[in-house]
């Protein structure tokens, strides 16, 4: 019993131990801090060409030319001029800019609500919010006014008469059981808030309503779980809640609604007459309903028409109580109260409708949003317009090929896989119609062959890959197929491939199995066995339910060696990490040597470019455990021994983009769900490198080798890019306690032409340039005081050692940068930084000796 006690004591002095030397990696001892990065500003690159999906439209009520628009994990946007013009004023509110839902007050428009965390069934933990946020001024703006532990919300409603009640909807954690769900109700503008209806931890919140007479609230209650495998999107505790005294007391309401199991419901009250409400079912066989009497009794109207979790909403014209909307992947009309439906047809319209926005002064003016972004009608719908202005791309992953100016491709969430310049590439700025598509569906993976740029490859969910010629437009479909007919390739929702690096022609794409061809896609062979662990799934219950199954037991992360041909890893949903060393001849599994829990996703495999066995792995434990904690780690020996270097991430970080800098084996930078983070010691301590970049999902990141630019791929704004990182690569821990620091000058170079003529069309994104000239990157430790004689100065010389441009500094602590416009791309320049105590001196030699 003794020595027992005692390994159990030593155990956990151990623990404790890694725990402490952990701690001390943090960022207030190394010296780095997010703030530092506070003056580094992003190239925000969009694209437009595509949107994303939207969860909420709000309009100002006296002016409908003030709109504002939460795209789903992108913040909120809002314009002034009827969407000719935007300006996010979301983005330094708080750790998420995913978006549930909006409300703005009919008797202050200055004041705004949001609730963060997208409510509809999306797996990706980038929807995660944390909590709800007011307004008093417009948008400009936000404080977070509590309940961060909802997660999700569906619906943010305003009382019609009173400003200082709000309603809140929380579908509550996705992936398990929580209290955090229910309808929250505050009396006192978001002081306080209260739990005025709870069903259980599994069912949560699908939509609100309240009537005009400020009483009586309807609510509807939403059961549901998911994980990787399952899906239950349907239970018996979901149905239609009604309260008579402003939310205080509640009763669910069964007179002529159905019975058993249903899934989301949507409500909508009748503006024009307040006795009809709707209530939008998903459910097996039962669909529309309406109520004449204020919600009391309903009668079954419409069989076919129904919503899903993914849609959730209906409308009704605010002048015609049976002129009604029903989203859906079209959207569905009813001139008949509801009898009858046919699909809007909507020429050039994306698919996939999630909100609309009936002008109550003119009903033919119309704002739409869906999987595809922003639309709308001045005219009842005969002609839609698309809002191609947004930045709200949602990158799974992106690539770059080595053209010039290099091209950034990339998979969007329903928008299939595009490809554009990353700067001007014909003397006018780059716009939307510069940007090509190389497949459709929900894209994925892109890639291109390293010696042949224009053989491009994308893909759609499911492995479904495509190969593009760029000369011809010729399309190729090339996903593999089992030689036997007994035989299925599981294929997740986000399949990887790679083009090998070796072996120009050759791809590699995960199944259950990795398949390699050698001829561009033509034919295919399996060179492992299935790396899952082949789970059998389809007699499993999930909250007493049999759930819709997802493809599962398959291949998430997969990536080659840059050193050595025929050394790849590959990860699973099941957590499982396998590799190779031999191009798939024999596999080895590794999955038992990683120090923690089994049940994890594998999102990220990443082999070193500096060290033959390196290799870095990230996992997720949110589908498995409901954890939303960081799993990060490396090894240095083929996987046989790992090294956690994730404990220094913050607590709610799940890592999914990761890169490693081609010349500085210490710089690495994290991706996640909600940030970036960058290392500058190998993975010791990790620090939030934003700069003007929202706490937006970072979902890939690529390092163009070439330009040394940073790429994002961002799940909800688009592409972001630095686009020299030299101030980063020889960066130290010791070097940050130096007075100052002067980094080697970079000349960027924008391709417009100055006698360019560009009338860019309305709606139309255009992406911002490099800035040209001389760019002069400098590191602050103290910030001087203003009017102090110690303030920094630049100054450039000439070969001459004449002095040709000299500059007082803005003293800012951390990171800086100015720019040189009048400097050349074909002189050499001396270029030196003075502070109080110290003098530095960097050159710009265009020849590079």
């Amino acid at each position: 019993m003794k020595t027992h006690c005692l390994f159990r004591v030593l155990t956990l002095i151990l623990i404790l131990a890694g725990l402490a030397s952990c701690s001390k990696k943090s960022s207030d001892i190394t010296g780095l801090s997010s703030e530092m990065f506070n003056n580094i500003e992003w190239r925000k690159a969009g694209p437009g060409a595509y949107g994303g999906r939207i969860s909420e439209i709000i309009v100002h009520p006296a002016n409908d030319s003030i709109i504002f628009v939460s795209p789903s994990t992108g913040g909120i946007f809002k314009s002034s001029d009827a969407c000719l013009n935007w300006i996010p004023v979301f983005d330094l509110a708080g750790s998420s800019i995913s978006i549930g839902d909006m409300d703005i007050s009919s008797n202050n428009p200055d004041l705004l609500w949001a609730g963060t965390g997208e409510a509809s069934g999306e797996q990706s933990p980038s929807t995660v919010g944390d909590g709800i946020y007011r307004s008093v001024d417009g948008g400009l703006t936000w404080n977070n006014m509590g309940l961060e532990k909802c997660r999700h919300f569906s619906k943010v409603v305003i009382h019609p008469q009173d400003d200082n009640t709000v309603f809140a909807g929380a579908t509550g954690g996705r992936w398990g059981a929580d209290e955090d769900r229910g309808v929250f109700r505050t009396t006192d503008g978001g002081m306080t808030w209260e739990k005025v209806l709870f069903i259980n931890n599994n069912t949560g919140i699908g939509d609100i309503a309240i009537h005009p007479d400020g009483k009586t609230v309807f609510a509807s209650a939403w059961e549901q779980m998911r994980n990787a495998w399952a899906h239950v999107r349907q239970g018996p505790n979901s149905g239609l809640y009604r309260s008579d005294d402003t939310g205080s007391t509640w009763n669910k309401v069964e007179d002529g609604l159905p019975e058993g199991k249903s899934g989301r419901i949507a409500i909508a009250i009748a503006p024009s007459d307040p006795e009809i409400i709707y209530a939008c079912y998903e459910h097996d066989s039962l669909g529309l309903f309406r109520s004449e009497d204020k919600g009391q009794t309903w009668k079954n109207i419409n069989n076919k028409v129904s919503t899903s979790y993914w849609y959730g909403r209906i409308y009704v014209d605010p002048t015609d109580e049976n002129h009604l909307w029903v989203m859906g992947v079209w959207v569905q009309e009813s001139f008949d109260g509801g009898k009858t439906f046919s699909p809007v047809r909507m020429e050039g319209v994306h698919v996939d409708h999630h909100v609309l926005w009936i002008n109550p002064d003119n009903t033919a003016h119309r704002l739409l949003g869906n999987d595809g972004g922003l639309y709308f009608t001045t005219d009842g719908g005969d002609k839609w317009v698309f809002a191609g202005n947004l930045p709200i791309g949602q990158y799974y992953d992106i690539s770059t090929d080595n053209s010039t100016p290099y091209r950034i491709y990339g998979g969007l969430q329903d928008n299939g896989v595009w490809g554009g310049p990353s700067r001007s590439a014909n003397g006018r700025p780059v716009s939307n119609s510069d940007i090509i598509n190389v497949s459709g569906g929900d894209g994925f993976y892109s890639a291109n062959e390293p010696e042949e740029q224009e053989i491009v490859y994308g893909e759609s969910q499911y492995g479904n890959i495509v190969r593009l010629d760029r000369r011809t437009g010729e399309r190729t479909r090339i996903r593999p197929r089992p030689e036997s007919k007994d035989e299925e390739y599981r294929f997740n929702w986000n399949t990887p491939f790679f083009v090998s690096r070796h072996s120009p022609h050759s791809l590699y794409i995960g199944a259950q199995k990795i398949l390699k061809s050698t001829n561009r896609g033509k034919s295919w062979k399996e060179v492992s066995p299935d790396l899952s662990k082949n789970l059998k799934l389809d007699t499993i219950l999930v909250i007493g339910q049999k759930p819709v199954l997802k493809p599962y037991c398959t291949i998430t992360t997969l990536a080659e060696s840059p050193l050595r041909k025929g050394l790849i890893y590959a990860g699973t949903d099941d957590g499982n990490i396998y590799v190779t060393l031999n191009d798939g001849e024999t596999w080895e599994n590794l999955s038992e040597n990683l120090p923690a829990p089994a049940d994890r996703f594998i999102t990220r495999v990443m082999p070193s470019s500096h060290k033959e066995g390196r290799i870095y792995t990230a996992f997720g434990r949110f589908y498995e455990a409901n954890v939303l904690s960081p799993y990060l780690y490396v090894s240095d020996d083929y996987g046989k021994t790992w090294k956690d270097i994730g404990c220094n991430l913050q607590e709610e970080v799940i890592v999914k983009g990761l890169a490693e800098h081609h010349d500085n084996p210490d710089l690495l930078f994290a991706g996640a769900h909600n940030g970036l983070f960058v290392s500058i010691d190998g993975g010791e301590s990790w620090t939030r490198m934003h700069g003007d970049m929202p706490y937006v999902a970072i979902e890939d990141i690529e390092i163009h080798k070439r330009e040394n630019s940073l790429i994002l791929g961002t799940y909800g704004r688009g592409l972001w890019i630095q686009d020299n990182i030299a101030y980063l690569t020889g960066l130290t821990v010791d070097s940050l306690k130096e007075e100052h620091l002067l980094f080697d000058p970079v000349y960027l170079e924008s391709g417009l032409s100055a006698d360019s003529v560009f009338e860019p069309a309305e709606y139309n994104f255009i992406a911002p340039e490099p800035d040209e000239g001389l760019n002069i990157y400098y590191y602050l430790r103290e910030e001087p005081k203003q009017g102090s004689r110690h303030m920094p100065v630049i100054t450039i010389e000439n070969t001459a050692g004449e002095t040709i441009f000299t500059k007082e500094l803005d003293p800012v602590k951390g990171f800086n940068r100015i720019v040189w416009a009048e400097g050349s791309d074909n002189s050499e320049y001396h270029i030196k930084l003075k502070t109080k105590k110290k003098e530095s001196v960097r050159s710009y030699n265009p020849s590079g000796i």
